[in-house]
């Protein structure tokens, strides 16, 4: 997949530039694919698009920051290291860091673009009058013989 940012735009993040065909630039060109395919995976491959030909790019600006932010973070911090220590050397790496590249706010940016996403509510009611509880208590005649079932039908309404 092509990537739903600019090197350009990476850059100007990271308050640098990349020379084309150098490996930093290859590099930030791996991280921001590498960043929207992960991004487009966790929104239910939504129809953001590319149009290399033309130079556009169609994806909302709140998922482009998040692909950008990501990015950055990711090119600033290949390893993924959560901590460092000069002294007496100290080094810890998160495991995760692969799966959870995006934070917990950029998640939710991305997954509002989730096809039928997100937890909602479903208003549902049930017509006033009769309601069929589905028991059924036999009707009798006066001489003790069963004549039919009927519908359980109480006197109280459900909500």
């Amino acid at each position: 997949m092509t990537a739903l940012a600019t090197r350009d735009e990476l850059a100007a993040r990271l308050g640098r530039t990349f020379t084309d065909g150098t490996p930093d630039a290859a590099r930030a060109d791996a991280d921001l694919e590498d960043v929207s395919d992960l991004a487009v995976s966790l929104a239910g491959d939504p129809a953001w698009t590319v149009d290399g030909a033309n130079d556009t790019i169609k994806v909302p600006n709140d998922v482009r920051k998040v692909i950008l932010f990501a990015a950055k973070r990711l090119f600033q911090n290949p390893e993924g290291y959560k901590l460092k220590q000069a002294g007496d050397f100290q080094v810890a790496m998160d495991d995760g860091f692969s799966v959870n590249l995006f934070t917990e706010d950029e998640r939710a940016i991305l997954l509002k673009y989730a096809p039928g996403g997100g937890l909602g509510t479903i208003s549902t009611t049930r017509g006033c009058g009769e309601v069929d509880t589905g028991i059924r208590l036999p009707t009798f005649d006066e001489y003790g013989n069963q004549v039919t079932d009927v519908a359980f039908v109480p006197d109280w309404e459900l909500y």
